[in-house]
Order: structure tokens, then sequence, then C-alpha cells
């Protein structure tokens, strides 16, 4: 690439409580393909020692801030950014050698596309390969009528920004503190085509991260994402149908990881978590409480350990709650 079709990428990595990880995800960008990079770290008010890891890195830049949670340390990292195609890298996260180039080809050959998405694989706490569960439904046009029944784009770093469709549509909503990428999604694709390639871009770590105190912010979270389209569905029958589609699938899994939550909570009688995710299921999710039960007998009987979850479900958790800076 050369000329116009050389412009300027800029990798944005929000960092709080991932200074371990971090240098793994600098590197994966340094290895890039596609040169014509500019990294940006946002240290969001983190404890560890993320500015130091930063600063081994030169032409890095380091922002530090207060902390103002995942979707501002975006926004301060678009900001302070000059590209006009963002990426958002979780500091976890590492992206393989080819992501950028093959996101921004397919951006130059769909300039009618607001953003463009590929696909990851998934590794270890350690960094060691996963196996992959089979690929979610990847839909080649209609995609705001699928991202409403669920959330098939993940990570966030498998997706590479038109700054421009940002500008117009806004970026991302600092109330919203979790699940804030379907949310942009949902934003966008109202009002965008956007592609998804198929191909491997990012590499996707799988770990819990404090995953029982949050469920039921992420609970929340997806519920209000969701319930912000709908009354911009309410006209089209189609849509609309999606979007209760949508709702019974937000809480069947997102509900369940409130209900495995309480029962951690239990065996660590860890009361706030407990009385939390108790007052979220009663609200959101009452028929999850008798479910829980069942299962939980089930699993006595069958000799099945009844904290077994799939790895998507696991990867989309850690995903929808990374980095939460509380």
């Amino acid at each position: 690439m050369s000329g116009a079709e050389n412009p300027l990428v800029s990798v944005i990595i929000p960092c709080h409580k991932q200074a371990h990880f971090l240098g793994e995800a600098i590197e994966s960008v340094r290895r890039q393909t596609y040169r014509n990079v500019e990294i940006i770290v946002i240290d969001d008010g983190s404890p560890d020692n993320t500015s130091e890891v930063a600063a081994r890195y030169v032409g890095v830049k380091c922002v530090k801030q207060e902390n103002r949670g995942l979707p501002g340390a975006r926004n301060r990292g678009i900001a302070e950014s000059k590209g006009d195609y963002l990426v958002f890298l979780d500091a976890d996260d590492r992206l393989l050698p080819h992501a950028l180039e093959t996101n921004l080809q397919h951006l130059l050959a769909h300039p009618e596309c607001a953003f463009v998405h590929g696909h990851c694989r998934l590794i270890t706490v350690e960094g060691q390969p996963l196996p992959t569960p089979k690929r979610h439904h990847c839909p080649e046009a209609d995609h705001y009528f699928y991202l409403l029944q669920s959330c098939y784009i993940y990570p966030p770093g498998a997706v590479m920004f038109r700054r421009i469709a940002l500008e117009k549509v806004g970026f991302f909503n600092e109330s919203q503190l979790t699940v804030e990428d379907w949310e942009l999604y949902l934003r966008i694709a109202r009002q965008f085509p956007i592609l998804c390639h198929h191909q491997d871009v990012i590499e996707y770590r799988i770990h819990d991260g404090g995953l029982s105190s949050k469920a039921s912010l992420m609970f929340q979270g997806a519920l209000t994402a969701l319930k912000d389209q709908e009354k911009f569905v309410q006209k089209d029958p189609r849509l609309k149908e999606a979007f209760v589609i949508g709702l019974k699938s937000v809480k069947e899994i997102y509900g369940e990881g409130v209900v495995n939550s309480v029962r951690r909570g239990l065996r660590e009688r860890d009361w706030e978590v407990v009385v939390r995710g108790l007052f979220a299921l009663l609200r959101w999710y009452p028929r999850g409480i008798p479910k829980h039960i069942l299962r939980k007998a089930y699993c006595l009987i069958a000799g099945v350990p009844s904290d077994a979850h799939s790895l998507y479900r696991n990867s989309r958790s850690r995903h929808s709650q990374n980095e939460r800076n509380d």
C-alpha cells in the first residue's frame, strides 16, 4: 500500500490491572505486517505498573488518567489518536501479525462500511492455544437484524472502525459500563453497512478476571444495550421479532452467568455477590432460580460438574466484563 492507500491506523489499548499482559499486546501490534501504525496505551488509573510497561517500548504513547472505566478509556484514546482507522485492543489479547493489513484491505475495498471484523482464536491465560468453538453465524448482510438477536462479534480487537463513522454515530457510551461494544455495534449497524471477512485476526485470552462480582452488572448492561434499541424496531415486525429473540438470549446467557455467580458466592460465603445476584435474578430472570436448583440436582445425580461451561460462554463473559474499572 502507498499514498492514499497507506493511511494511519491507531491501535488504542486501555489498561486497568492488566500490566502483566500489556507487553504481549503491544508486541503483537509491533509485529504487524502493516507498518503505518500508532500505538496508544491508556493507563486508566491502574494501580499496577501499566505506565512503566508501556514506557519500555519506543514510540508507544502512554496517557495516564484518573479511572473512567473502559468506555471512557477508549474515548480518551480516540481523542489522543490521529488515525483515520481505529482498533481497540484489550490489554490481555494479541493481534495476529496480518490483522491490521487484512482489516484495512477490506475497509478500503468497501468504502460504504463503517467497520469490518474477523474471527478470533482462543488462548489460555499463559498464551497457549485452546480449541476454538464452531463459528457463530456471521451474516453477509442485514447486520442490524442479526445483532439484535445476539452479539456475534468478539472480541473488540477483531474490529477495525472507520473514524468518520464513529464521529457520526457517537463514540462509546460512558454510561454503559458493561457490554458497551455491543451497544456501539447496534448503533452503527442501524445506520451503516458492516462487513465480516471470516479470517482469524486476534488471539483472545480466556480467564475469569473477577467474573462472579461482575455478573449482575453484565446482565444489566446487556439488557440496557438491547432495550435502547426498542424504540427503533416497533414499526418493523421483522426487527421487533429479532429484538424479542435477543431479549430471550440475553436472559438465558447473562442470567445463567448470574446464577453461577450466586452459586460461587454461596460456596465462598461472599454474601454481597449472593444478594446482588439474587436481586438481579428476581428482577430480570426469576425462572433462573428454580432452573439452578433443578440443574444442580441433575448434576449431582449424573455426576456432572455443576460448574461446567462452554468455552464460548466463558469467552463472551470475559469479553463483556474484561477490565471493568469499579
